[in-house]
């Protein structure tokens, strides 16, 4: 949430909305509530404002997150893994799945990486000049290249010779 808010944030704005993310952040750390105050503070925040509203399930789910290092978790799993990663994703950028797929190899795990350059979040062309939170949900289908992608790895994993099993 931290990089989004670079791409999805008015600069004007980023600061403020920066320092509120961090709070919300420590105050979901500490397992604490999220007084009435700071949701205050947090509204039509880009990250937080979306956070102090999750249900308690949901934010001991972030902590969950927060306190898993994703780059070790990978590299530890045994079975193969497709990685797919869309190039123009300013909410996830291209650099946390290279991560991920390099952590994979070096730990010589079996990793297929599917990258598309040109797709957004959500694995979809997003017309020129939408801005970054519009492309971030944007409408539409995905892109079927990615779902070719996931049924021919499918395929391999499965040793299917028939075709995919979608």
């Amino acid at each position: 949430m931290r990089e989004q808010m670079g791409a999805m944030t008015p600069p004007d704005q980023l600061e403020q909305q920066r320092e509120v993310l961090e709070e919300v952040i420590d105050v979901i750390r500490r397992g604490e509530p999220i007084s009435d105050a700071l949701k205050q503070r947090a509204a039509g925040s880009t990250g937080a404002g979306a956070l102090v509203n999750f249900p308690p399930e949901a934010l001991a789910y972030m902590r969950d997150v927060d306190a898993t290092d994703p780059v070790a978790e990978i590299a530890g799993y045994a079975g193969p893994v497709l990685i797919v990663q869309g190039g123009a994703d300013a909410s996830v950028p291209t650099h946390h799945a290279e991560r991920l797929r390099d952590a994979r190899l070096a730990a010589g795990r079996p990793t297929q990486y599917a990258f598309f350059p040109e797709l957004h979040h959500m694995y979809k062309v997003v017309p020129a000049g939408t801005p970054a939170i519009g492309a971030f949900g944007y409408p539409g289908p995905t892109d079927p290249g990615v779902d070719l992608a996931i049924a021919e790895w499918m395929d391999r994993e499965a040793g299917s010779e028939e075709g995919h099993p979608l």
